[in-house]
C-alpha cells in the first residue's frame, strides 16, 4: 500500500465522507487523477466498516514494525564478523538473475549459509525445498527424503522466485 492509499483509508476509517478532499490527500502520479479518485471513493461506511478498516490499518502498520525488527536481525546476522559465510552466501545468492537481497534472506534462512550440511547433494536439496519430482523408482527404493518442515515453508518462497527470473529471449 502507498502512501496515498494509506492517507485516504486513514481518513475514510477516521470518518471523512467527502471524496474531494480525500482526493486532496493523493500524492505523486495520483494528484493529476482527482476525479477517478472522487468517483472510487464516493460511498458510504457505516461504522462498523470504519472500525474494521481502522483495525485492519492498525494491523497493517503492526506487521510493518515487525518485518522492520526481522529485518533488522538478519541484517545484524549477515553483516556479523564472527560468521562471514553468512554474507558470502548472501551477495553469491544475489548474482542469480531476478534474486535480489529478500529472495537472498529468504534462501539462507531456510537452507543455511552452507546448505551441504543439511542436504549431501543437489538432489537432496531439490527434494527438500519440495522442487523435485518424485519418481517412482526413487519411491520404490525408499531413498525418498521426507522433509516436510522444509518444504512447508521454503517452497512457497521458492515458487516465487522463477517469477523475477528473465526471459530469455528466443535464438533467431
Amino acid at each position: 500500500m502507498g502512501t496515498s492509499g494509506r492517507r485516504m483509508l486513514s481518513a475514510l476509517a477516521a470518518g471523512v465522507t467527502d471524496p474531494s478532499s480525500m482526493a486532496q490527500l493523493a500524492l505523486g502520479k495520483l494528484k493529476h487523477k482527482q476525479a477517478e479518485l472522487q468517483q472510487a471513493l464516493d460511498g458510504a461506511l457505516d461504522t462498523s466498516h470504519r472500525f474494521v478498516l481502522g483495525e485492519l490499518l492498525r494491523r497493517v502498520r503492526e506487521l510493518e514494525a515487525a518485518q522492520e525488527k526481522v529485518t533488522g536481525q538478519i541484517n545484524r546476522a549477515i553483516s556479523d564478523p564472527d560468521h562471514p559465510e553468512l554474507l558470502k552466501a548472501w551477495e553469491l545468492i544475489q548474482t542469480i538473475p531476478g534474486v535480489g537481497h529478500i529472495g537472498a534472506e529468504v534462501v539462507i534462512a531456510e537452507i543455511g549459509a552452507n546448505p551441504r550440511e543439511f542436504f549431501p547433494t543437489a538432489e537432496h536439496l531439490a527434494i527438500g525445498v519440495g522442487s523435485a519430482p518424485v519418481t517412482k523408482a526413487r519411491e520404490a527404493s525408499g531413498s525418498r527424503v521426507k522433509l516436510d518442515a522444509v518444504t512447508a515453508t521454503f517452497r512457497p518462497s521458492l515458487c516465487k522466485l522463477p517469477r523475477r527470473l528473465p526471459i530469455p529471449s528466443k535464438p533467431t
